[in-house]
């Protein structure tokens, strides 16, 4: 569940809410982390404001506070006002897609998974944060994403 919430938080999915624990907190966590509401309803779970690492807590926020002193996330993001994709950038995307999948003959539905929507997400957070990048700044050549199914454990 807890990896299912943290992909939904990556993606910023519509049945995901992130709010502030408010005023009335106790502890000082609660000024680098909001609430997960799933549905509309509260979840013992809170997300990091700086990185998005979701985290739970039942009785204490020991382990929130202890992530805040090892979070590599930096300070939160300033919100931007998002704006849609115009109809021929959306067709740009379209195009892309259709591309990699008759170029690669890969299926269709290799863009449907939440792993690819979270990779898909990461890049253009990336994207906001640090401006336009080279693709080949992200390092993700088969002998990379290789080797990196081997440090998988310390990602589940």
């Amino acid at each position: 569940m807890l990896i299912k919430v943290f992909q939904l938080v990556l993606l910023k999915d519509e049945k995901v809410k992130l709010e502030p624990k408010g005023k009335g907190a106790r502890s000082g966590a609660w000024n680098s982390f909001a609430v997960v509401y799933y549905l509309g309803i509260p979840t013992k779970m809170a997300a990091c404001l700086a990185c998005s690492t979701v985290k739970e807590f039942k009785t204490s926020t020991k382990y929130l506070l202890r992530h805040i002193t090892k979070c590599k996330g930096g300070a939160p993001a300033v919100a931007k006002i998002a704006t849609p994709l115009t109809a021929a950038e959306q067709l740009h995307f379209k195009k892309l897609a259709f591309i990699v999948c008759a170029k690669e003959l890969r299926p269709f539905r290799t863009f449907d998974g939440l792993s690819m929507k979270a990779l898909g997400q990461a890049l253009i957070d990336v994207g906001v944060q640090h401006g336009p990048l080279s693709i080949n700044s992200v390092s993700l050549n088969y002998i990379y994403v290789f080797y990196s199914v081997f440090d998988w454990q310390y990602y589940m």
